[in-house]
């Protein structure tokens, strides 16, 4: 069978893949929010979309790390594309300001989990805000 995902397969072209797009998002630490879900990657052959597994970076190296004294803010499911936003008990993450501190997140698809063989990322900015500073708690 002719596999015409993977772009080593002669004569069919190299598939291509365009992520999705993730709004910025805004959480105050403490609150209890829905899951944002992201949408599934675009590929060429559509079928290709089917076998993409998706995985979650919680931080580039120009971010703060998402991670603080109480564990991670995002949690992420792969069957479900969910990201979910919860900390409490500290507001280590939010900083001292009612703007927050902003932390750059990243989804990453890869085909058939293979490296090399097709993947891409879309990349979103998440602001935690310190409840006590928050303007639309306060």
């Amino acid at each position: 069978m002719i596999d015409k995902c993977n772009p080593h397969t002669a004569g069919y072209g190299t598939p291509t893949m365009i992520p999705s797009v993730i709004a910025d998002d805004s959480y105050t630490i403490a609150t209890t929010v829905p899951p944002t879900v992201v949408l599934p990657f675009t590929t060429s052959p559509s079928y290709c979309a089917d076998r993409l597994s998706y995985s979650f970076i919680a931080a580039d190296d120009s971010s703060p790390s998402i991670i603080g004294s109480q564990g991670s803010a995002v949690s992420f499911t792969e069957a479900t594309r969910e990201l979910q936003y919860y900390y409490s008990g500290s507001n280590d993450l939010a900083g001292t300001t009612p703007s927050g501190i902003d932390y750059t997140l990243t989804v990453h698809a890869t085909l058939d989990a293979t490296p090399g063989l097709l993947s891409g990322s879309t990349s979103y900015v998440l602001t935690i805000k310190n409840p006590c500073l928050d303007n639309t708690l306060v």
